[in-house]
């Protein structure tokens, strides 16, 4: 049976601009992520409730990953998107710490902290299902056989460059992505289902994230990110599926995020690697 077989006929669902059919599919994209470690007190200070944790590294560090995800084929349409998550754990009862999650008694997952994306009906989809922090950005990406570039802005105004090399071991997509969100005073955890190929690295010295000078770059600063991630991944393909999210929680406080303008956004994707993005000009394309 194949990966998709099981998820059609769905379910439609209406939020705002958008109508679309539950689970969402996603076909073809360009994915590729980085992960740097933060100040674990201030990543706390950003959770919605006391049983999210955030997954915490020797030096009471905590882990923060960038993903760009340039959506080429879904049954949303194509778009472009940043995810910026903090990896947490849900506690409900027993102790907490790092080893109760590596022997499976918690359930970890990334609490997304921003998810700018291209489109208004991806925006009040995003929102309205899953309670995510989506809002309008100007997303450009350079896409080449050395590696791939996103830039993300609002307007003039430069939120970030995320860059990562076509480099790294070889490894197969076995995982889900779980997704904490609130929607409503409830705490959502969806899962994700992805396969797929992707190079990873550790310590990567081909991958990087650039802040600008956006309110969301300077809320980011404070988190006070290593100056070197920890880890990168270029996806070679991939394929997943976004369902509903279960709630696991309820009386959960709203999270504060940027809610930006009532506009489209752009959605750029180049493949030559000569031609300029329209990022500043301290922040060239990828040079692997």
């Amino acid at each position: 049976m194949g990966f998709f077989s099981t998820h059609r006929p769905g379910r439609w669902v209406s939020h705002g601009r958008s109508s679309f059919e539950l689970p969402v599919l996603y076909y073809r994209d360009d994915f590729f992520l980085v992960a740097y470690t933060a100040d674990a007190e201030k990543v706390r200070q950003r959770l919605p409730c006391d049983s999210l944790r955030p997954v915490t590294l020797p030096g009471d560090r905590a882990v923060v990953v960038f993903m760009a995800a340039n959506y080429i084929d879904t049954t949303l349409g194509p778009y472009g998107e940043v995810a910026i998550a903090a990896l947490v754990y849900h506690v409900q009862r027993g102790p907490g710490g790092l080893i109760p999650v590596l022997l499976g008694l918690h359930n970890p997952g990334y609490l997304v902290l921003d998810l700018p994306v291209s489109g208004l009906a991806l925006r009040d989809a995003g929102r309205g299902e899953w309670g995510y922090p989506k809002f309008i950005a100007d997303i450009d990406f350079s896409i080449t056989p050395e590696g791939s570039q996103c830039v993300l802005s609002d307007r003039d105004l430069h939120i970030l460059t995320l860059q990562v090399g076509n480099r790294g071991f070889l490894a197969r997509e076995r995982w889900p992505i779980v997704s904490y969100s609130v929607r409503q005073g409830q705490l959502l955890r969806t899962t994700v289902l992805q396969t797929g190929v992707f190079r990873r690295s550790w310590y990567p010295r081909h991958a990087d994230v650039v802040l600008g000078e956006h309110p969301v770059a300077e809320a980011l600063r404070e988190l006070d990110l290593s100056s070197r991630p920890i880890q990168s991944r270029y996806y070679l393909d991939r394929w997943g599926v976004l369902p509903a999210g279960e709630v696991v929680e309820e009386g959960v406080a709203d999270m504060d995020f940027y809610l930006g303008e009532d506009r489209e956004g752009r959605h750029q994707v180049l493949y030559l690697p000569d031609l300029p993005l329209s990022a500043p000009p301290q922040h060239g394309r990828l040079d692997c």
